[in-house]
């Protein structure tokens, strides 16, 4: 396919997913009961409603892929598929009660002490983050945390018993997330939730804060790249996409090695090359860049109308349009100046299914290393957020 059909059908195929507007019908039961007051709501987004008395719902959308959450006090939530060019008719739920099992974790963590309180440090740390956006994202009830820790392999698991109530006020929403896993592994996180986001209220100050930080926190996000890849303006988005190999370092110093080399040069005042050379030595693997400032049509591939991130080996994202937060800087020990936004894209399974709103259908298919793991959930947006007609400036927005 050329370049000029590429270009063409990705931006048909973003309009048509875009604009078009879906109604979205249905009814959630308890055996032959209507239940009223059920949520149900759009992962990761703002949409959403509770049924009526007749355990009736309806949800307006734009066309495209989804994940429904049906979720109700005392029974199990349900997580449902939505196309809504498959969808014609009305839906239909049936509610199961939630049997409440308290396990062994749970028994073992109900006293609250200083482990526990370690352990939530820990989660927030790598859950919330440490962006600007974290000091004013909170987690409302976490005691309804509880963790594992394995301190021989250092790994941390949380579980959670009831949806977490975040309140994220430099964004501006009310968040409501179903955590369904959360592993902290030799400083390595993942995590899957669902969340529902509802907007703070607040006049006309606040909303305008919010509005300049929520662009903030778009511009040069894993979302905003992957749109960008979608529409094929990486480029002029300010984002440059460069291929990198991982191999083992050959000429890896000992720990003995390194610890010499660091005391003297700490004497010395090393400069910042200095410094980095003896990390790069140090390291386990070396990343060799092969290819540089590529276009987006080399790392996806369209199959029936789907697309899919599909490259050899790893990509290297620099966003140019925004620099590092110093936070960051004092976090991974640079102490030189904050450069361009950098961050890896790590495939672990290939292809991975990307859907229109500029999400991987499975998140855990890659690993993001750099800025974007540093970006965690206070930097995050609901997908319905739509970044046009927002064109921040130094004074503001025009």
């Amino acid at each position: 396919m050329s370049k000029i059909h590429f270009t063409l059908f990705l931006s048909s195929f973003i309009s048509c997913n875009l604009l078009s507007q879906s109604i979205i019908k249905g009814k959630v039961l308890h055996g032959k009961t209507p239940i009223k007051n059920v949520s149900v709501y759009l992962n990761r987004t703002t949409i959403g409603t509770i049924t009526n008395e007749y355990g009736e719902f309806i949800i307006n959308v734009k066309k495209g892929s989804y994940k429904l959450i049906i979720s109700h006090l005392g029974f199990k939530t349900i997580f449902y598929d939505l196309n809504t060019s498959l969808n014609h008719e009305s839906l239909s739920f049936s509610l199961e009660e939630q049997k409440v099992v308290l396990d062994e974790v749970v028994l073992s963590n109900d006293k609250y002490d200083l482990d526990w309180q370690l352990n939530l440090l820990s989660f927030e740390l790598n859950f919330i983050g440490r962006t600007q956006f974290s000091k004013n994202c909170k987690i409302q009830n976490p005691k309804d945390l509880f963790f594992e820790f394995d301190a021989k392999n250092d790994i941390l698991v949380a579980h959670a018993k009831a949806p977490l109530l975040i309140t994220n006020n430099k964004l501006g929403y009310k968040i409501y997330y179903n955590l369904e896993s959360f592993i902290l592994n030799n400083k390595q996180t993942s995590y899957l939730g669902y969340s529902k986001y509802e907007q703070l209220k607040g006049g006309k100050s606040k909303q305008k804060k919010w509005e300049k930080n929520r662009l903030i926190a778009y511009n040069g996000s894993i979302v905003n790249f992957y749109r960008s890849v979608i529409k094929n303006t990486t480029r002029e988005d300010g984002f440059i996409i460069n291929q990198f190999k991982r191999q083992k370092n050959k000429e890896r110093l000992s720990e003995e090695e390194y610890e010499l080399l660091s005391n003297k040069l700490a004497k010395e005042r090393p400069s910042e090359e200095e410094y980095e050379l003896l990390l790069i030595r140090f390291a386990k693997d070396v990343d060799y860049l092969y290819k540089s400032d590529i276009p987006p049509s080399d790392i996806i591939t369209i199959k029936q109308d789907s697309i899919y991130l599909h490259f050899e080996d790893n990509l290297s994202i620099v966003y140019l349009k925004e620099k590092e937060e110093r936070g960051y800087s004092y976090i991974y020990n640079k102490i030189k100046e904050p450069l361009s936004q950098r961050s890896n894209i790590v495939s672990l399974t290939k292809p991975a299914l990307l859907d229109e709103k500029g999400v991987l259908v499975n998140p855990l298919n890659v690993i993001y290393e750099g800025y974007w793991a540093f970006e965690k959930f206070a930097n995050s947006l609901p997908l319905d957020y739509d970044p046009s007609n927002k064109t921040l400036t130094n004074n503001g927005y025009k």
